[in-house]
């Protein structure tokens, strides 16, 4: 029984080691042997290089590139979860991961890491809103705020480099990129298949790549720094990967050709409660307007009943009832003004109600008259209409406006 388990253990160390990288040393196989498992911490917010899906799976470019160097070097990489990229170098500083699969060369790094030859090369670009002025280069970015994400390169770039510009760090790309869509901020610098993924994925349409920096991160495998040996394991590892399947894993995870807005989602989303809102609303004016005429159509009714009843009571009283514009002119008299002065009512509409007023009575009356449209109460006063036949007849007249 211990003959047959001791021949199972070689066996399976033989297996082992036959899917080890032919190009390794002695002392490397060594090595692996020992380390059969690896920590690595990947930007939790990254892609299309390196992220976690919904269901906290590594996903991305860098995901493909360990996959081939498990296989080739025969061990396995223990994907250690971070909330943001400050986390991950933290991790990296404090020994509690062993591999970064993809960050870029700083100085700042070179102190706890060592770094592969760079297997992602992308340029850094300038993001500003679609209505904020054009910014070429990175000598524009004087006086303006801008953003970048905290621990990422452009944020050592920019220090180095440009001190004298205003830095506003963020956690996340996501978070940079709202900032500037919403004029809270407003320029990022961010690396191109990074911002453009997360601008058509979110739906953020009102920004726009405005220039370049003249730089590009140069993405490198880290590893830590007291485990040289391991560095220069995966050096050869990576350089074993053919050119070819390079390309092949990066025309998987990138384009840089910018979708049609209507393979947007958040796009049909949009549009979708516009159309909606549009149509309540419209729904809402409709009914209003038929309420509106309903309440028209009434108030009509009743003002021509009104009216009639007026007619009716003022053209069966034995009193002259008229009315009169602004102006006095006659607009309404009664039947009754014929028995009353001689005249037929249509002779006198559309002329002065001081036609039919002795002449002495003339300047009072119109006194009244215009204190009457002001508003003020007259009371009853006498006057002498004239006769079509020349006779005088007293009368008393009530001024209403």
């Amino acid at each position: 029984m211990k003959k047959l388990l001791f021949v199972i253990l070689v066996f399976t160390t033989l297996s082992s080691i036959q899917a080890i990288n032919t190009n390794l040393t002695n002392e490397e196989r060594e090595w692996l042997a020992k380390h059969q498992i690896i920590s690595i911490a990947p930007d939790p917010d990254f892609p299309p290089i390196e992220w976690f899906d919904e269901n906290g799976i590594y996903q991305g470019i860098s995901s493909e590139f360990m996959d081939l160097i498990s296989r080739d070097l025969g061990i396995h990489f223990e994907v250690v979860h971070c909330n943001n990229w400050d986390e991950v170098l933290q991790k990296a500083r404090d020994r509690k991961v062993d591999m970064l699969p993809a960050a870029a060369q700083t100085p700042q790094r070179a102190e706890y890491m060592d770094f592969s030859s760079p297997h992602l090369i992308f340029p850094g670009v300038i993001i500003t809103r679609n209505n904020f002025p054009e910014i070429k280069t990175t000598e524009q970015l004087q006086g303006k705020k801008i953003v970048v994400v905290s621990g990422y390169v452009w944020q050592d770039f920019l220090s180095i480099y440009q001190p004298d510009i205003e830095i506003i760090p963020v956690k996340t790309l996501l978070d940079g990129l709202r900032d500037i869509s919403t004029g809270v901020q407003d320029v990022m610098i961010a690396t191109l298949p990074v911002a453009i993924y997360y601008i058509e994925q979110e739906g953020i349409l009102n920004l726009r790549v405005s220039g370049e920096t003249g730089y590009f991160t140069k993405l490198s495998i880290l590893t830590r720094k007291d485990w040289p040996i391991l560095g220069t394991i995966i050096q050869k590892s990576l350089s074993n990967i053919p050119a070819d399947k390079k390309k092949e894993i990066n025309r998987k995870w990138i384009t840089l050709d910018r979708k049609s807005i209507f393979s947007n989602k958040q796009f049909w989303i949009i549009l979708i409660l516009i159309l909606v809102f549009s149509l309540v609303g419209f729904i809402i004016i409709l009914l209003f307007n038929r309420i509106l005429k309903q309440q028209v159509k009434k108030q009509t009714i009743e003002l021509s009943i009104s009216e009639q009843k007026y007619r009716t009571l003022t053209e069966t009283s034995s009193d002259v009832v008229f009315a009169l514009d602004t102006k006095g002119i006659f607009t309404y008299i009664s039947s009754a003004f014929e028995k009353v002065t001689g005249y037929q009512s249509k002779q006198f509409l559309g002329c002065s109600f001081t036609k039919m007023l002795a002449p002495e009575y003339i300047e009072t009356t119109i006194d009244n008259f215009n204190r009457g449209i002001e508003g003020e109460k007259i009371p009853l006063y006498e006057v002498e209409f004239l006769h079509k036949n020349g006779i005088r007849i007293p009368a008393e007249l009530n001024v209403s406006s």
